[in-house]
């Protein structure tokens, strides 16, 4: 399932290419480093063209932080100074720093809504706030990405969503957010322009799965994609596998299955949803015998990301396979050595397509009060905002595979 867009609306590429030291760099070879990835980022944006694209609307806050950064830095001065109460410089720099970003975060804002409703498209770039690198939600609440989340309105703060597309209220927005080693490389920065400029003039569509194809509830519904992917099988057809599981009690809470156009998420063992008093049930006993023949199709090529994590989970647990196995993990390690092998950040050089991993949540907020959304108990919170996630993880394996395919055959 593709989402058309109309031509004629605009890119934000919303850029800090200062490559700013944390501010506890010490050392001058530190210092000298920063400012050579600093340079050599701006070339990187040079060679991708950034300021050749047409309908590109160009925000660099890199110059906002330098006059904010001056601004707060000075009144953490002035504050710490001033005659009177004696005041923590710790404190006052935390202060400082609380109050820049939210002066930050409205600039990005405006920009945004200036723009609005012509933006369709944003790129944006990483690496500007200060990183505490003793506090392990640092990646989550320092990140620059979280500017333009924040900007947008969107719930998640996380930005591991490179080069991804996503829906708000208003329209498809799309967001680019490479690390400094990809500027410098400037691959990812030449690829994301060259597909937004498509997206605009209406030449690149989404990557959607089709919802009335797949299915993540044990229905009637259920048994037809099985059925249908069971005979999409015996025609020879690649099927993507995918697991989710909780490895701390060897249960499977879901497998994922999908031919790239038919896509189901199965809910396999029982167990009981961190906090609440319930059972979700099992596999029921005709949607095991359809998983089970798919999977022991011999004639059905099996496609993982990152099979020697899959393959032995479900022979581990009696949960035989067959047919010839390709791995996406290592196929993109093939074509993209320098870059990160996670399924979000491989889909996403090869296509337009939702954040679906940062963005996935439970339904119900409550829940996930004083849980980390890095640990495995966040993912059995909502079985069936799980199972759903698991059908986007299957389909998009299953065209990552498509995509790979062609480059290396």
């Amino acid at each position: 399932m593709y989402v058309e867009h109309t031509p004629g609306n605009k890119i934000l590429l919303i850029a800090d290419v200062r490559f700013k030291a944390d501010r506890d760099t010490e050392s001058e070879s530190q210092r000298r480093e920063v400012m050579h990835d600093w340079k050599m980022g701006r070339a990187a944006l040079g060679r991708a063209g950034w300021n050749k694209v047409s309908r590109m609307a160009v925000y660099d806050y890199g110059q906002d932080v330098e006059v904010l950064d001056a601004k707060w830095s000075q009144w953490a001065a002035e504050q710490i100074a001033s005659p009177g109460k004696k005041r923590n410089p710790k404190t006052v720099y935390k202060h400082a720093l609380s109050h820049q970003r939210a002066e930050l975060r409205a600039a990005v804002r405006q920009t945004i809504t200036d723009l609005n409703p012509e933006l369709v498209f944003v790129l944006q770039s990483r690496s500007t706030e200060v990183m505490n690198k003793d506090n392990e939600d640092a990646a989550a609440v320092n990140h620059s990405g979280t500017l333009v989340w924040s900007a947008l309105d969107h719930p998640d703060g996380l930005s591991a969503c490179d080069g991804s597309i996503w829906g708000t209220d208003r329209k498809y927005m799309g967001i680019l957010n490479p690390s400094n080693y990809e500027w410098v490389h400037g691959v990812r920065v030449a690829r994301a322009l060259r597909a937004g400029e498509s997206y605009v003039r209406g030449r690149l569509p989404i990557l959607l799965p089709d919802p009335t194809l797949s299915s993540w509830i044990p229905d009637d519904k259920m048994t037809t994609v099985l059925s249908a992917l069971r005979a999409s099988s015996q025609s020879g057809n690649p099927i993507a596998v995918d697991i989710e599981s909780y490895s701390h009690k060897n249960l499977i809470t879901a497998i994922n299955l999908s031919d790239g156009v038919h896509n189901v998420s199965v809910p396999w063992d029982a167990f009981a949803p961190l906090g609440q008093d319930w059972i979700e049930p099992g596999v029921l006993g005709p949607h095991e015998r359809l998983v089970r023949e798919i999977l022991l199709d011999p004639t059905s090529p099996k496609v993982y990301h990152n099979y020697a994590y899959d393959v032995p989970f479900l022979h581990g647990r009696g949960i035989m396979t067959a047919g010839q196995i390709h791995d996406t993990m290592a196929m993109h390690g093939v074509l993209y050595n320098q870059f990160p092998h996670d399924l979000q950040h491989c889909v996403t050089m090869e296509f337009l397509a939702p954040p679906w991993k940062s963005l996935f949540k439970p339904r119900d907020p409550a829940l996930a009060e004083g849980v980390n959304r890095h640990s495995a108990e966040y993912y059995i919170l909502d079985p069936l905002a799980l199972r759903e996630y698991g059908t986007n993880d299957g389909f998009y394996t299953a065209h990552l595979f498509k995509g790979l395919w062609r480059k290396l055959a």
